[in-house]
């Protein structure tokens, strides 16, 4: 204290200003050195020239980098929060790092490559599907009658008719009530158990087997001028039994009873 312009011997010094308040360098330079590393890693994972292991490599550090920066600020902040302004209103603002941005940078491109592989083996794993029907088979068409009588034997080809050619005798005649008929030629096959006849004719164009009896007879001729595919068949009622008469086309005579 003065008086007069007089100097205070007994006046306290001014306080030394301590060394911890002086600014040190040493925390911007560690941050700008790390802020570079992370550049020059973020330059060999995402840019070109680098080989695929230098990449991954780079992604590793990164990764790294963004999880020990991670834990530095979870365990000791730098900062202290700042005093809350007049009025007891709060305000917080998040650092604006490199580290940080680096962090969520990643984490977004983890979940983006997840979100692809998930869609993509979505889309491979899609169940396949499923087949065409298979076409109904074509619906057969009925064969015309008259193509399917072409593929029959003709009667003046078929060697049945052959009966025809040898020299009649007198047993091939078939008895007056068959005149009426029209058969123009007879020749006897054979005679049944019962003394029937069974007799091949023509008439027309047409070859008949015919089965006489001595109360009737019964007749069946070709049609169309052709064997049928299974001989002409003639089925009798007689008291000795039931016979069944085939002359086929081959000139062969089958003859089958049933007592019943």
């Amino acid at each position: 204290m003065t008086h007069d312009g007089e100097r205070d011997d007994d006046a306290v010094p001014d306080a030394a200003i301590p060394d911890a308040a002086v600014p040190d360098g040493t925390a911007p330079d560690a941050a700008a050195a790390r802020a570079a590393e992370v550049a020059r890693l973020q330059r060999v994972a995402f840019g070109s020239g680098a080989s695929d292991a230098e990449r991954d490599a780079a992604f590793h550090e990164l990764a790294r980098s963004a999880d020990d920066s991670g834990a530095v600020q979870r365990a000791a902040p730098e900062h202290e929060p700042d005093p809350s302004p007049p009025g007891g209103g709060t305000t917080s603002a998040a650092p604006d790092r490199p580290e940080s941005r680096m962090r969520w940078a990643l984490i977004a491109g983890a979940i983006a490559l997840t979100a692809g592989v998930l869609i993509g083996w979505g889309l491979g794993t899609r169940a396949p599907g499923a087949p065409p029907a298979a076409a109904p088979p074509p619906t057969p068409t009925a064969v015309p009658y008259a193509y399917y009588l072409e593929t029959l034997p003709l009667v003046s080809e078929a060697a049945a008719s052959k009966v025809f050619t040898r020299e009649s005798i007198s047993g091939d005649a078939l008895p007056r009530s068959w005149v009426r008929d029209g058969f123009r030629q007879q020749r006897l096959l054979l005679t049944l158990p019962d003394g029937s006849g069974v007799f091949a004719a023509l008439r027309d164009e047409e070859a008949c087997l015919v089965l006489d009896f001595a109360d009737g007879g019964l007749t069946r001729c070709t049609e169309g001028g052709r064997f049928p595919e299974g001989g002409i068949q003639v089925v009798a009622e007689r008291e000795a039994a039931r016979f069944t008469v085939v002359w086929s086309s081959d000139g062969m005579v089958a003859v089958t009873a049933d007592q019943g």
